[in-house]
């Protein structure tokens, strides 16, 4: 599974901490937008096949569309801290999982050694079945290991493959 080019990754580094908190509601339009690949999310377009979201899970620093292979809507949050960061993931796993209570839910394995940059430090995938048996929900902790200057990133994604 691939996240959102390193390119926004690296613009949103540096950005103000803010709090991520996903919702059913949110879940929902972003789930209803899969169906056609999320293009009535998409807005300016960043890169080749790369779209900044029209819609925005509150707080994130940045949301995007990514229709390069899979169609992914993806948003990111930086963080200074690994407590603030823990605390954010914690928050939005707790937050997303009775909304996808029917989905199968899984832990990633976590990174032991960092892969371009950055390691994963936690993450939950959901797995959708039956009508939504193509969609995976992502949410992901990720420790920067490049000398950024936000060292965590909190990753919440919809993956239509």
């Amino acid at each position: 599974m691939k996240f959102a080019y390193a390119a926004i990754a690296a613009a949103l580094a540096s950005a103000p901490v803010a709090h991520a908190q996903v919702t059913c509601a949110d879940v929902s339009r972003i789930a209803a937008a899969s169906g056609e690949d999320f293009e009535s999310l998409a807005g300016d377009e960043i890169d080749d096949d790369l779209y900044e979201s029209t819609y925005l899970i509150a707080g994130a620093n940045e949301c995007s569309v990514d229709l390069f292979l899979d169609a992914i809507h993806s948003c990111i949050w930086s963080f200074p801290s690994q407590a603030d960061a823990v605390q954010a993931y914690n928050t939005n796993v707790a937050a997303i999982a009775p909304c996808l209570s029917a989905w199968k839910a899984s832990a990633m394995k976590i990174e032991a050694e960092p892969v371009d940059g950055s390691r994963l430090a936690a993450g939950m995938s959901y797995v959708g079945s039956g009508d939504f048996e193509y969609l995976e929900w992502v949410v992901v902790l990720e420790e920067v290991v490049s000398g950024k200057p936000a060292p965590y990133r909190l990753w919440i994604e919809l993956v239509y493959s």
